[in-house]
C-alpha cells in the first residue's frame, strides 16, 4: 500500500504511459498503477523502467499483459475496510475469556518482537497463503518495524492487542496508521494471527473486536486490511462487517538480460 507520497509516471517518447504511486516494501513497489496509453506502449516501457520492481494493480488487462510478458505473481489481495461511524463497538473483553485450561490475559502488546515471530511462525506454515518464511529472525525483524512505526506509518498502541494463554503469547493484532486518506489510508490492521490450535479460534476476531472499540471511542472513522486471496480469514473480515473495497494483484517485473 502507498502511504501518501506524489504520484509519478513513466514516458515514452515525451507521452505518459503509466502512472503509479512509489512505496518502498521488501523492495521499491510501483502502487496502484493505471495504463495511460495501449498496453502494447505500456509493457516494454514497464519492462525497461520498472525492472525489479513490485507493480500493484486492480488492472486486470495490464496485470495479464506483464504475466504473458515474463512477469510473476507475487500476490492476490482484497482491501476490506469497516465503517466505524455506522459499526456498533463491542465490549472490551475481560481477563479470563476463552476456552480450554488456565486464564487469558489479553491486553496491549508488551511482548518482544522475537515472541511475536514465534508466534507467526506458528500461524503461517508453508503452505498458508501467507507463509513467507521459517525464519524467526527474519519475521522478528518486520515486527520490529511495525512497533516502531518505520513500516507502515505510525503504531497505535491502544487499539493493539494480545492474547497470553498459560505464559505464553496466543494472539495477537498490531494497528498501525497508513499514510493518505481513508479507506486505503488510516488505522491499519497490520497484522492479525493467532496459534492455530483449535482452542484458540476466534481470538484474533476477538482482538480486532478490540481494536474497533477503542477506535470508535477515539472517533476514528475507519478500519481497513489487506487479505490475500484463499485465506479463510477473509469469511472473518466480512462477518465482522467489514467490506470489500477492491481487488489487486501483485507482480513481480522482471530484470531483463542484456
Amino acid at each position: 500500500m502507498a502511504t501518501g507520497t506524489e504520484q509519478r509516471r513513466i514516458f515514452v517518447d515525451g507521452e505518459a504511459v503509466l502512472e503509479y504511486l512509489p512505496f518502498e516494501q521488501q523492495q521499491p513497489t510501483a502502487d496502484d498503477a493505471r495504463a495511460l496509453a495501449p498496453l502494447d506502449r505500456v509493457v516494454p516501457a514497464v519492462l525497461e523502467q520498472l525492472a525489479g520492481h513490485w507493480l500493484s494493480t486492480e488492472d486486470d488487462r495490464l496485470t495479464d499483459a506483464l504475466l504473458g510478458a515474463g512477469a510473476t505473481m507475487v500476490r492476490h489481495s482484497h482491501l476490506y475496510s469497516l465503517d466505524l461511524s455506522t459499526s456498533l463497538p463491542t465490549s472490551l473483553p475481560q481477563d479470563g475469556t476463552g476456552s480450554g485450561t488456565g486464564r487469558f490475559q489479553i491486553g496491549g502488546i508488551d511482548s518482544s518482537a522475537h515472541d511475536l515471530a514465534e508466534l507467526s511462525i506458528l500461524a503461517y506454515p508453508p503452505g498458508h497463503t501467507d507463509h513467507e518464511t521459517v525464519e524467526a529472525s527474519e519475521a522478528a525483524v518486520d515486527l520490529a518495524k511495525l512497533l516502531d512505526g518505520s513500516m507502515v506509518g505510525p503504531y497505535l498502541a491502544a487499539p493493539s492487542g494480545q492474547v497470553i494463554h498459560d505464559g505464553r503469547i496466543v494472539a495477537v493484532c498490531i494497528i498501525n496508521r497508513m499514510g493518505g486518506t481513508p479507506p486505503a489510508g488510516g488505522p491499519w490492521v497490520s497484522e492479525v494471527f493467532r496459534d492455530p490450535d483449535l482452542r484458540y479460534r476466534g481470538l484474533g476476531a476477538m482482538l480486532i473486536q478490540r481494536a474497533v472499540t477503542v477506535l470508535s471511542c477515539d472517533d476514528e472513522g475507519s478500519l481497513s486490511l489487506v487479505v490475500t486471496e484463499g485465506n479463510a480469514a477473509e469469511a472473518v473480515y466480512r462477518r465482522l462487517a467489514f467490506r470489500k473495497v477492491w481487488s489487486r494483484r501483485k507482480i513481480l517485473i522482471p530484470v531483463l538480460s542484456t
